[in-house]
């Protein structure tokens, strides 16, 4: 019986992901410089809110959104052959991009609004980075924008990856 596909563990796909983006750049408001992202990878909701605009540097976090049954189906946990899960890895990426101003004024002129098509862009190039990469094991679900929340914009990529947990139990396995 040969072994299933898939990751043997959680972190294994999120640096997969992660080094698939590793080279992932954006330009900034002005155009005059390309930014290079802060990492963050791990489980979704640690490590608090990374500030978008600190130091003008973006944030790119790849998190696990937790593990299911690829079945789809509650399954009985044996000591005995493999494991098959999958797990949702969201990909998060925020700039900055201030459309309200100092005085609290919603930017409406669409020339102070055109960093909106760069992020697009780069919501395209870091999903064709995905996809020229081709991580094993990984499937592309969706990709979003987020809207400005006056502060910060980027966008959401969402991804399932295959886990196979085979690894042999410790002899002797605590009773149950």
């Amino acid at each position: 019986m040969s072994q299933p596909a898939g990751f043997a563990a959680p972190i294994d796909a999120l640096l997969a992901v992660a080094t698939c983006l590793g080279d992932f750049t954006i330009w900034n408001e002005s155009g005059t410089t390309e930014l290079e992202p802060r990492f963050f990878i791990g489980d979704a909701g640690v490590g608090g809110v990374l500030d978008c605009c600190t130091g003008g540097q973006p944030v790119l976090r790849v998190e696990s959104s937790g593990e299911l049954p690829a079945s789809g189906s509650p399954f009985v946990l044996g000591k005995h052959g493999c494991i098959e899960l999958v797990m949702g890895i969201t990909v998060t990426f925020l700039t900055c991009f201030k459309t309200i101003s100092k005085s609290g004024q919603v930017v409406t002129d669409p020339a102070e609004l055109d960093y909106s098509r760069v992020i697009q862009d780069a919501r395209w190039r870091a999903v064709e980075m995905l996809r020229c990469c081709r991580p094993a094991n990984i499937k592309f679900v969706s990709a979003t924008p987020i809207p400005s929340d006056g502060k910060c914009s980027g966008f959401q990529i969402d991804l399932l990856a295959n886990l196979a947990l085979c690894a042999p139990c410790p002899t002797p396995v605590p009773a149950s």
